[in-house]
C-alpha cells in the first residue's frame, strides 16, 4: 500500500517541504489479512528522485518483478523476504532526502507467519 503518494507531482495542497498534522491510528487488519505499507502511520512516503514512482513502489517492484527479493536463493519470494528487501532500502533513500519512511507490515490476528507466505514465485534458484 502506497498511497501518500500517486507519483503524478505537482498536485499536493501542502508547500514543498511541510508535513501535514493527522491523527495516527494504527490498522486493525482483518484475522487473515496482512497489510505491507509504505510507511510507519505517522510518515510520510515519498518519490524515488528521479522516477515517476514512490521509493516504496520503486523497490517493491524490483523485489517482485525481477526477483531480487529471493533472499535465500529459493525461487520463491516469501512476504518477509519482501519486506526485508524494501524496508532498509525505503529507509536509506529517505535518509538521504532528509526523511524517514520505514515500511511496515501490519498482520491480523491469524495471519500465518510471513516467512511462510509466498508472494511470488518461479525466479531461477541459486
Amino acid at each position: 500500500m502506497d498511497s501518500c503518494f500517486s507519483g503524478a507531482g505537482g498536485r499536493s495542497v501542502l508547500p514543498p517541504g511541510a508535513r501535514p498534522l493527522v491523527r495516527v491510528q494504527e490498522a486493525k487488519p482483518a484475522a487473515q489479512v496482512a497489510l505491507l505499507t509504505a510507511s510507519a502511520g505517522d510518515e510520510i512516503s515519498g518519490p524515488a528522485p528521479g522516477e515517476r514512482v514512490g521509493l516504496f513502489t520503486k523497490y517493491l517492484t524490483e523485489g517482485l518483478g525481477r526477483g531480487a527479493a529471493d533472499l535465500d536463493g529459493d525461487g520463491q519470494v516469501s512476504l518477509q523476504e519482501l519486506l526485508d528487501y524494501v524496508k532498509p532500502r525505503v529507509a536509506r533513500d529517505a535518509k538521504k532526502d532528509s526523511r524517514e519512511q520505514t515500511p511496515q507490515l501490519v498482520k491480523g490476528s491469524g495471519f500465518a507467519d510471513a516467512r511462510h507466505v509466498s508472494v511470488a514465485w518461479g525466479f531461477p534458484t541459486k
